[in-house]
């Protein structure tokens, strides 16, 4: 009993020692998995902010990029090369050959009724400057956009030139009309994306979703 007494009175002297010099057992630190595995999931938070298209603006969202797709592959690559050639040129609708490469795009705009379809060129680095219009197929000449205009750089836009076919996923209006724009790239003869081009699809129905009008 009396080892026992000075065993337990030993321990006790110990814990007092530790307690005294600052021997607590520490309360570790969250370490950078766990602030990586937080962040992620601000960041997954913050997608949850990105609404889907109601179905039936989505229909017309994937008929405009499976236009633009479609007409791309159409175009060929020969039209690609003549794009190059207007381009460097920079002779604008002075460059032979440049009525004949908007009559191709008038002749894609009438396959859907109430849609344009045009080519678009960076102004410079494609991922933050704006696209200009190069060649637009609007029916009307006298109504279609002059070479050179510039149109606000969208991240759409650099998603097509870096060779991703996408649309938006809102509408925009125009003289009471509604639209969704999809965008799909246009290659040379070597494979090389050279211009982006755009489709604007009608979508009457946006009308009644004015929270997806851009």
């Amino acid at each position: 009993m009396k080892k026992l007494l000075e065993v337990a009175g030993s321990v006790c002297l110990l814990m007092a020692l530790c307690l005294t010099a600052g021997c607590a057992t520490p309360v570790p630190e969250p370490g950078p998995t766990a602030a990586g595995e937080n962040q992620r999931g601000n960041e997954q938070d913050n997608t949850r902010d990105i609404v889907p298209l109601p179905e039936e603006l989505q229909d017309i969202a994937d008929q405009a990029r499976n236009a633009a797709v479609g007409y791309g592959e159409e175009l060929g690559n020969e039209w690609g090369d003549r794009h190059t050639e207007l381009v460097s040129s920079e002779k604008r609708e002075a460059f032979e050959g440049f009525n004949a490469m908007r009559k191709a795009l008038q002749e894609l705009s009438a396959k859907i009724e109430g849609s344009r379809v045009y080519a678009m060129y960076p102004s410079g680095d494609p991922e933050n400057v704006p696209f200009h219009i190069t060649v637009d197929g609007y029916p009307d000449p006298a109504d279609a956009a002059p070479y050179g205009k510039e149109l606000s750089w969208d991240t759409e836009m650099a998603q097509a030139w870096m060779g991703e076919a996408v649309s938006y996923n809102t509408a925009y209006e125009k003289d009471d009309d509604y639209f969704i724009s999809a965008f799909a790239p246009i290659y040379n003869s070597d494979g090389d994306v050279v211009a982006i081009l755009g489709v604007d699809v009608p979508a009457p129905k946006a009308a009644d979703y004015p929270e997806f009008v851009s």
